[in-house]
């Protein structure tokens, strides 16, 4: 008995163990519509019996939508009962009337056949109560033919609680990090800054709209503390784990520095770091409190030996706690007289008293700087001290002790004493000086004030009142309040009125001027003409105001030389196509030729819109730049009323150098001597090779016969904004002094007025290859050799240029694929490599407007083939990538528009290496 019951068992845990099974199946079938509509296909009466052991509502209607069958969980969650369903309850009865019309129209669609997936609705219980539901009805068939509905209903109302929990979640974030004492930000991993709270503002002046997409750098002093922060920051990126906090020191937008704590953590995705989030703490008030106490620390120090002061540490009740060696040497007393007793009652009579207990009421504030007093030394004799005293206070914030260092100023106050009323005038003669009495009549002024006034003598000046001298009379009472009721002192800055009645712009400093007992005597101003200064200002303003114009004009030059450089591309390919394919004798050679000319011409045209485009560093070639100069400085003059004479060497010597750089240089020197001659004359370059001590140089020299540099500004042409010019910019010798540096070598100028001047720029020679010597213009090509066979991928966005660039290198031998952005080239090149049928080579565009570009499909390319052999094209010669090009995996640079022979020349160099 007992052993058929353990059977019975054992056969019932297995049925129940088997209808988990099921259950667990069906909850994974009923994860996807289409496998309901399946699952529930096969069998009525298994899904009948299912039905009732789900968590979730199911149901069945007819075409007129009358429930058939809903199972017990339905009948539950919606208070019905078996009765109301055989009495014609409809689907649409348990929906919100709001949301009948969108169900009604949904199952239209169903029937017409269309996959709808779920639906959200508002459901309508019995009792009246609503909640949100998602449900999901299929058509039942039988014989092929719609019978009714069949459908799922899940109570969504922990999941809509949910999300709007996350919402208040979400809103209870935004405020904490907008109302956050401490500034919370991220960046992306190149450290462009992509979110910034509001307390930035609060922090370092900047609002977020500011400082968005700018770098933390960009605000950093040149504090060595700074150099940890990126290495931590790096090694949060790499090994994506919250790093050690660290400390910078950046500017404030007022020019104050800041110190901040940063603590950063990396948001990981993949296994990849894509941003750093970081919260930033002020710390700069922490930091003084360090450096305070860093101050008390070193008071133990070898300093307070050395300091050529007094160093005394007073008690409260104003015994004396230590006294460094000079302190000793002014009082007289050794510090064993000294030390334990009371510091006031051996060197202050016990009227001071109440002065001395100001001062320690005033220390338990903070600091007290810069105050008198008079002590009497052992021998008798008296000494004026001036003090700063430092507080330091116990753990229970009362006060602990002073510390007192004294200046001996006994020797200073005489002198002051006796040149007050004569000689302090005198000490600040490069100033303008004046002194009024009591009334504002003038008593005095030094020569510096009858220049700057316009005035012959003091005669004309003295007895005057000083308002007439004032350009804004309204500001007079101002001053006098200031001098004698207030502060009595006044600095401001105001408009003066000289003798012609011009007026010109004046910083004022005036004081009012004490006897021995304190009491007013005389009114005394020190002013400095900054009308020059503030014209300088003017001139840097509108300076500035150019430059973002011209940064306008560049952003827009670069692009149309970008897209001209496309242009130019297709056209020179062409032409050049077309040439190999006729007899060298042919009649059309002529022709072509002249259209190359015309081409090489529209070349040097974007080479000029490139210029004010901005410039990366050099893309530096082996060249004979006579042509260069010759060709640059022949287009620069063209249109103007001057004359151009070249004397170019023959043999000029080979330099390292951008070709498109140095046609700027050229350029510049040209236009900047034509603006030197406005009626016109004559600009002769020379251009030679010299050797001195330091080493071989091609010298090139650009020689006006204009009105000449002033020596006094000879040594700032050279400087940003800087011109003499009406017109001027001040950038373009600026420019040239930059690139010519970015070339290694130097530019100088010697001028005379009304004979012209001479830019003399001196670039370090380089031996040339045998190939240089013997290259031959990009233009022949008619000598154009067949080469090895290799597979060539072209990635560019403009459909001509894989045209003409397939043309080009099936010319020469290649097999040749094309991509239009960089996906398609991974895709490509995956592929090829996977099926051992590799690319030799890729020419990749740099830009893709709207898809991934070269430097982006480069890396990935490397990560699939580290041994891919890539050369990068761009229409933006001026790119920094085209540079440094081997920076970013790159093989070599074909810059656009690119000619036959050089592409055959850069990618034979590449597959010969």
């Amino acid at each position: 008995m007992t052993r058929d019951h353990d059977e019975n068992s054992k056969t019932l845990e297995k049925q129940i163990e088997d209808l988990h099974k099921k259950i667990e199946e069906l909850h994974k079938e009923l994860s996807d519509a289409k496998q309901i509509k399946e699952a529930l296909s096969q069998s009525e009466a298994r899904f009948r019996e299912l039905a009732e052991l789900l968590p979730e509502s199911i149901f069945e209607t007819g075409l007129n939508l009358d429930f058939t069958y809903a199972n017990q969980r339905a009948i539950e969650l919606f208070k019905y009962t078996e009765r109301d369903l055989a009495e014609g309850l409809k689907v649409l009865d348990m929906i919100v009337p709001e949301d009948r019309e969108l169900a009604t129209k949904n199952i239209g669609r169903r029937m017409r056949g269309e996959d709808l997936g779920s639906f959200e609705y508002q459901a309508l219980k019995k009792d009246g109560t609503t909640f949100p539901m998602l449900l999901h009805a299929s058509i039942i068939t039988k014989e092929g033919k719609p019978f009714g509905f069949r459908g799922i209903i899940i109570d969504i109302t922990q999941r809509k609680n949910m999300e709007k929990a996350l919402k208040e979640s979400k809103e209870k974030l935004r405020n904490i990090l907008e109302n956050s004492t401490n500034l919370i930000y991220s960046h992306t991993p190149d450290r462009i800054m992509t979110y910034l709270s509001p307390q930035i503002e609060t922090i370092l002046g900047y609002t977020p709209e500011e400082a968005i997409n700018y770098k933390f750098r960009d605000f950093a002093t040149d504090n060595p503390i700074n150099k940890k922060g990126p290495k931590e920051t790096d090694a949060a990126i790499e090994s994506g784990s919250i790093q050690a906090p660290y400390e910078v020191e950046f500017f404030h937008k007022n020019g104050n520095k800041v110190m901040l704590e940063i603590r950063e953590a990396p948001i990981v995705e993949n296994g990849k770091t894509i941003a750093i989030v970081g919260v930033a703490t002020d710390i700069t008030d922490r930091k003084h409190a360090e450096m305070r106490l860093q101050a008390e620390q070193d008071l133990s120090s070898n300093f307070i030996n050395e300091v050529p002061a007094i160093v005394v540490g007073i008690l409260p009740d104003g015994s004396c706690t230590f006294i460094n060696p000079t302190g000793e040497l002014i009082t007289g007393f050794s510090k064993e007289e000294l030390i334990g007793k009371n510091w006031w009652r051996k060197f202050y009579p016990s009227e001071n008293y109440q002065q001395v207990k100001q001062l320690f009421r005033d220390l338990e504030k903070g600091p007290v700087h810069d105050y008198e007093m008079t002590i009497t030394r052992k021998d008798g004799k008296e000494r004026t001290i001036a003090w700063n005293s430092f507080n330091r206070m116990d753990e229970k914030g009362d006060l602990r002790d002073m510390i007192g260092v004294g200046n001996d100023v006994t020797e200073r106050k005489q002198m002051e004493k006796e040149l007050r009323k004569k000689d302090f005038i005198i000490r600040s003669a490069s100033s303008a000086i004046g002194t009024t009495d009591l009334d504002g009549k003038i008593t005095y002024v030094n020569p510096a004030f009858l220049k700057s006034w316009g005035f012959d003598k003091p005669d004309e000046v003295l007895g005057l009142p000083f308002s007439e001298f004032w350009g804004e009379s309204d500001r007079v009472d101002e001053v006098m309040d200031a001098l004698l009721v207030e502060e009595k002192t006044w600095e401001g800055e105001t408009l003066a009125k000289r003798k012609d009645g011009s007026l010109i712009d004046v910083i004022v400093s005036a004081t009012t001027v004490l006897d021995d007992a304190g009491n007013p005597i005389a009114l005394m101003s020190t002013s400095i003409d900054i009308t020059e200064q503030k014209l300088a200002e003017e001139m840097r303003t509108q300076a500035e105001l150019k430059l973002k114009k011209l940064e306008s004009v560049g952003i827009l030059a670069g692009g149309i030389a970008h897209d001209f450089n496309n242009l130019l591309t297709g056209v020179f390919g062409n032409i050049e196509l077309a040439k190999t394919f006729l007899p060298t004798d042919h009649d059309a050679h002529q022709f072509l030729e002249s259209a190359v000319h015309s081409m090489e011409v529209a070349t040097n045209l974007t080479n000029q819109l490139l210029t004010f485009a901005k410039g990366g560093n050099p893309i530096k070639k082996t060249l004979s730049i006579g042509a260069v100069i010759t060709d640059t400085a022949g287009f620069s003059i063209r249109g103007s009323n001057s004359r151009l004479e070249t004397n170019i060497a023959s043999d000029l010597w080979f330099v390292e150098a951008d070709k498109g750089q140095l046609s700027q240089v050229i350029s510049n020197l040209v236009i900047n001597a034509q603006q030197a001659m406005p009626t016109g004359g004559t600009i002769t370059i020379d251009a030679k090779n010299v050797e001195n001590s330091s080493g071989r140089y091609v010298q090139i020299t650009v020689q006006d016969e204009g009105v000449g540099i002033a020596p006094k500004f000879l040594d700032k042409i050279f400087d940003p904004y800087f011109t003499t010019k009406q017109k001027g910019s001040g950038l373009g010798l600026a420019i040239t002094h930059s690139i010519i540096r970015k070339h290694n070598g130097s530019i100088s100028v010697d001028s005379q007025m009304n004979k012209g001047s001479i830019f003399t720029v001196l670039l370090p020679a380089t031996l040339p290859t045998a190939e240089q010597r013997s290259e031959k213009q990009p233009s022949d090509n008619n000598n154009i050799t067949m080469v090895e066979k290799g597979r060539i991928l072209i990635l560019d966005d403009e459909e001509m240029i894989r045209q003409v660039g397939a043309a080009m290198l099936a010319k020469l031998g290649y097999e040749v694929d094309s991509a239009v952005d960089g996906q398609e080239a991974i895709n490509k090149y995956k592929e090829n490599f996977d099926n051992d049928t590799p690319f030799d080579l890729i020419i990749a565009d740099l830009t893709i407007p709207g898809g991934m570009g070269g430097k982006e499909a480069a890396q990935e390319i490397l990560k699939i083939d580290p041994h891919a052999r890539i050369i990068v094209s761009s229409g933006y010669a001026t790119d920094p990538i085209m540079a440094n090009y081997k920076d970013y995996g790159f093989k070599g640079v074909a810059t656009k528009p690119y000619r036959l022979a050089t592409l055959q020349e850069v990618i034979q160099q590449i597959l010969k290496n």
